[in-house]
């Protein structure tokens, strides 16, 4: 028996829904999903085959492809001669493009799509009807626009999570903060106010955690461990200094380090403190192998390595790269990785010329592994970074 007080609040409801949807934000969406399908192909294939994919018949373009592609370039520099154009074929192709690109490398991109047969059918639907959406001086039907908002829904769910891949794999953070007060004040009284300071901030952790909490004191310094739900966070506080931070002066400072297995926990602190930080890291024990990373960057960018090896009888097990984001007169950005063999690989943010309460403030937010290694394959532009950078302080 059909209950017609039912289906008439369907159809209402439907009713509503379609007039909620407009052909431009379809279109908006589907655009964003082929800027974000873009980046995610040129990662997968530039970090496998070098950025000259494009150019390797048996993994880019068809001779006919590139063909078409070259001339849809040169009609829009013809067309927006002042507008600065993309060197990469890759953005002047569409979804049908980019379903070309995955189904010729399905072997790279099993990883990335769980069920792969699956995605490049959703993205041949999605292909159909953008075309009718984009060409059509006939609007679509409502359904179609559903279907549209969907397929790029889930194609977005995917690509997101491909872009968290090693965030989830980091399974402690570590942060590095410096407590000061300037030299004129005696070292009596600077230490006072550090070491209030100080305890306070080791107060309001133990107070975000129910476990049991053991002190030791060596070196002028002091450690806590604290067991939380199956976490442990260690409070390291460093011996008091006296540091220079050219033009600002000399300061007493101590250095409170952070390591922990609960990031909300790190998370809440620094937002809730206002804390200002100049290290940040992520250890990864697993799933990014730092040795093959560092040596595929160097040689996708063409760097000559400059960090740290280490070798057992003559067999590199372990390296280190330091690699610059920013190096300005007031201001220097820096991102080390380093791991082995049996070593998890830790990836570091650091803040440095800076004022002795400089640093970031948001970095753990802004930066992830993720997007730190897309940066280090060369795969952001100077200005992006720049903006993440800023983002971050």
């Amino acid at each position: 028996m059909i209950n017609r007080n039912t289906d008439k609040n369907f159809l209402e409801k439907f009713e509503k829904m379609k007039e909620e949807i407009k052909s431009e934000d379809v279109r908006q969406m589907i655009v964003q999903t082929e800027d974000d399908f873009r980046d995610l192909i040129d990662s997968v294939l530039t970090r496998t085959h070098g950025t000259d994919w494009e150019d390797i018949p048996q993994i880019g373009w068809s001779k006919s492809k590139k063909t078409d592609l070259e001339g849809v370039k040169k009609s829009r520099i013809e067309k927006f001669p002042d507008k600065i154009h993309s060197n990469r074929l890759l953005d002047y192709g569409y979804i049908n493009h980019l379903t070309y690109l995955i189904d010729k490398n399905k072997e790279l991109f099993k990883s990335v799509f769980s069920n792969m047969s699956r995605t490049l059918q959703l993205m041949d639907i999605l292909s159909e009807n953008r075309n009718l959406l984009m060409h059509s001086e006939i609007d679509i039907e409502e359904y179609q626009k559903h279907l549209c908002l969907g397929i790029c829904g889930l194609l977005n769910q995917r690509y997101d999570k491909w872009k968290k891949g090693y965030r989830s794999k980091a399974q402690k953070w570590s942060c590095d903060m410096r407590v000061f007060q300037q030299k004129s004040i005696p070292q009596t009284d600077a230490k006072k106010l550090i070491d209030d300071s100080i305890q306070k901030m080791v107060e309001v952790i133990k107070s975000k955690t129910n476990g049991t909490i053991s002190e030791n004191i060596e070196n002028e310094g002091k450690n806590f461990v604290i067991n939380h739900n199956h976490n442990i966070t260690k409070i390291m506080i460093g011996r008091l200094n006296n540091t220079n931070f050219p033009p600002h002066g000399e300061y007493w400072n101590r250095n409170v380090s952070i390591h922990t297995d609960d990031f909300d926990l790190i998370d809440e602190f620094l937002r809730e403190n206002n804390v200002t930080y100049w290290t940040f890291g992520w250890h990864i024990p697993e799933g990014l192998d730092a040795v093959a990373t560092i040596d595929n960057i160097e040689s996708i960018r063409n760097m000559k390595h400059s960090g740290s090896q280490s070798l057992i009888d003559g067999k590199l097990v372990g390296k280190g790269i330091n690699h610059y984001f920013e190096n300005g007169e007031n201001r220097i950005v820096r991102v080390d990785i380093m791991g082995g063999v049996g070593v998890p690989t830790t990836i570091t943010l650091v803040a440095d010329k800076i004022s002795p309460d400089g640093g970031f403030t948001n970095a753990h937010n802004v930066f992830s592994p993720d997007e730190i290694l897309t940066i280090m394959y060369g795969e952001r532009t100077p200005n992006h970074v720049k903006k993440l950078i800023d983002n971050s302080f």
